[in-house]
């Protein structure tokens, strides 16, 4: 019996039914790059020519080229399309691709060797690449149907990368290598953060700085290019409540996973402390030996929340069941429900058990604690936001009276809190 590895050659029309399946939508698209790769100056001319408007390839007015020379710009943007599509590839193979495209189109043809090249592609003009960009993906954002967008919106995905650079001493100081790197032998890395659409698979924007820097404030950079409507796809890196702040505040949706380290319970306040400690450091600028002390001791007496709570909910309750409350039990309910909160656990639904020792303090039915347990887990919540706020403030004034407070951190959180960014 004769095997053969390959099918398709001799069985084209059975090819789905006794050879390989069909390609996935990813590998023909690897396989289209791959071939673009592999192509001629004059082919990737003619694939990528008409996305591209005519004047963008025009010589200059004046400085670099702005003079016939067999480096065009023209010819020396497709030369280096084509290195960019196929990054290995040296420069001594461009220089052969670009003798054959001169050769075709009846010019004269370059030397073998690569300086000319080098020079002509270290003096593209940034500013017309950029118009380039610009054109090829506002040519596919045209093109697609509107059959293609999700729930009649638009989608845009957001990512990050790094990208190793040429180690010269300027890339070295605007992109240091990693830390963990030693001197001198390392290369210099970019961090990039990039916005595709869904639909076209077209780069949009991106941003980029430092590796030591976290991909997540740079999305911010991001969201003021985008269009209100617009649905932010990212993954669990860009997740928190800064960046789904401001995606609101630009009329943005944001789907993104939860990191794994976000607390989203906050019926809570006693784990929250970490965190709270955490942003006092590091985001209003309150020295540790301040927030170290007053964030533990206002975790365990400061229960704000809980103390208005209780006052209020016994208030709801001795009128729900038509009974009056005299001066004297609205100081006891002051009193009870101050000592009752500093008393309070750090845990879900326990505020529910402090209440009744205020109702029967004043002589209010245990059994109206029913009227609320309904809705005692949003109550709960909100006990928590005001507790945190108020263990953050004193903090805060305590920092300041001391002279411990870091007002340039603080002055820059409160821009961004207010999104200036």
């Amino acid at each position: 019996m004769l095997y053969m590895n390959n099918l398709q050659s001799f069985f084209p029309g059975y090819n789905r039914w006794i050879g390989r399946g069909p390609k996935s939508a990813l590998a023909r698209i690897k396989s289209q790059a791959q071939s673009a790769s592999l192509s001629s100056l004059s082919e990737l001319s003619a694939l990528f020519g008409r996305y591209i408007p005519e004047v963008l390839l025009q010589p200059a007015g004046r400085r670099q080229h702005s003079r016939q020379r067999v480096y065009s710009f023209r010819s020396t943007f497709w030369a280096f399309l084509s290195q960019v599509l196929s990054p290995r590839t040296a420069c001594l193979e461009v220089v052969r691709k670009m003798q054959c495209f001169c050769s075709e189109l009846g010019l004269p043809i370059p030397s073998s060797d690569d300086s000319a090249y080098c020079q002509a592609r270290g003096k593209l003009d940034r500013d017309r690449l950029m118009e380039i960009h610009h054109s090829v993906a506002g040519a596919h954002q045209q093109a697609f149907r509107n059959a293609w967008l999700w729930q009649a919106r638009q989608v845009r995905v957001v990512d990050g990368t790094g990208i190793r650079l040429p180690d010269t001493a300027e890339n070295q100081k605007t992109f240091p290598q990693p830390s963990e790197q030693r001197k001198g032998c390392g290369f210099p890395v970019m961090q990039v953060v990039a916005c595709f659409c869904l639909h076209t698979g077209a780069l949009l924007h991106w941003v980029s700085s430092k590796l030591t820097a976290h991909e997540s404030p740079l999305l911010r950079g991001l969201l003021a290019l985008l269009e209100p409507g617009d649905v932010v796809l990212a993954d669990r890196g860009f997740s928190s409540y800064s960046n789904l702040a401001l995606c609101l505040k630009h009329r943005l949706d944001a789907v993104m996973r939860l990191h794994q380290a976000r607390k989203v319970d906050l019926r809570r306040g006693r784990p929250t402390m970490p965190i709270t400690m955490n942003v006092m450091e590091t985001r209003v600028g309150v020295h540790k030996s301040i927030a170290s002390f007053t964030v533990p001791l206002g975790a365990t007496i400061n229960m704000d929340g809980t103390a208005i709570m209780q006052g209020i909910a016994t208030v709801f309750i001795a009128q729900a069941y038509g009974l009056d409350l005299s001066m004297a039990d609205y100081l006891a309910v002051i009193a009870t429900a101050t000592l009752a909160s500093i008393g309070t656990a750090g845990v879900p639904g326990v505020g529910l058990i402090m209440l009744s020792m205020v109702l029967q303090q004043v002589g209010l039915p245990v059994e109206g604690i029913g009227l609320i347990i309904g809705v005692d887990r949003l109550l709960d919540m909100m006990r928590t936001v005001v507790n945190v706020t108020g263990d953050g403030m004193v903090t805060t004034v305590v920092a300041r009276s001391e002279g411990l407070l870091d007002e340039a951190v603080f002055n820059e959180v409160s821009d961004r809190d207010q999104y200036n960014t």
